[in-house]
């Protein structure tokens, strides 16, 4: 098989570049008391680099990062836990799938009840990821909400996430209630696949709560 020409190449490669930025969203973080570029590389890189961090924000001195100080932090880590846990579904996997659940929601569903929730819907690859909510690491676990829209599906997904033992869970919760309100997580009332307006975001397909 002939070789691509140079220019065509150059035209996939930044084509496969363009399309995996869309999968990362990038947040404005602002620098509180005790934060640190490492523990931030930590939270959201792909792999903990914090000098990669500083050269992302033009940042000289490492040790000199002063709280209020505004970071362009590309958030890989979340991104990368949302696309391989629809791929896990995808792929008829639920098993895997259920096991990037956090510890409250794995207690709240069952891996049957969860199997037999998530085959009722079908699930797409991620087209573009965006920042919907963002908690304070210093007021809890870090939490996120991210907007995902999806190969062949006009409506908005929302997926939350929480870290915990050092990594991202899913979060399957009433986004009725949004993350801001302090609730303990709960089963939706809604059931999977339920029928929504195309503009409106809709939440992970909740499994039904064990009896």
């Amino acid at each position: 098989m002939r070789n691509l020409p140079i220019s065509l190449s150059l035209v996939v490669l930044l084509g496969a570049l363009a399309a995996a930025a869309q999968q990362v969203p990038i947040h404005s973080y602002t620098m509180k008391d005790g934060d640190t570029l490492w523990r931030l590389s930590v939270l959201f890189l792909d792999e903990p680099d914090p000098q990669r961090l500083a050269k992302l924000n033009d940042i000289k001195n490492t040790r000199k990062v002063r709280p209020g100080r505004e970071l362009s932090i590309p958030l890989e880590a979340p991104a990368a836990v949302v696309n391989e846990y629809l791929a896990a579904l995808r792929e008829d996997r639920p098993a895997d799938a259920w096991s990037m659940l956090s510890s409250a929601t794995r207690e709240n569903y069952s891996l049957r009840d969860f199997t037999n929730a998530v085959r009722e819907v079908n699930f797409h690859k991620v087209r573009s990821l965006e920042v919907a909510e963002f908690s304070d690491p210093a007021e809890g676990p870090p939490r996120l909400r991210l907007t995902a829209r999806m190969e062949n599906d006009s409506a908005p997904w929302g997926f939350n996430l929480v870290w915990e033992n050092e990594h991202w869970r899913i979060l399957l919760l009433d986004l009725a209630q949004g993350m801001s309100s302090g609730e303990k997580e709960k089963p939706a009332p809604a059931p999977p696949g339920e029928p929504r307006a195309p503009d409106a975001e809709k939440p992970h397909p909740q499994a039904p709560p064990t009896p």
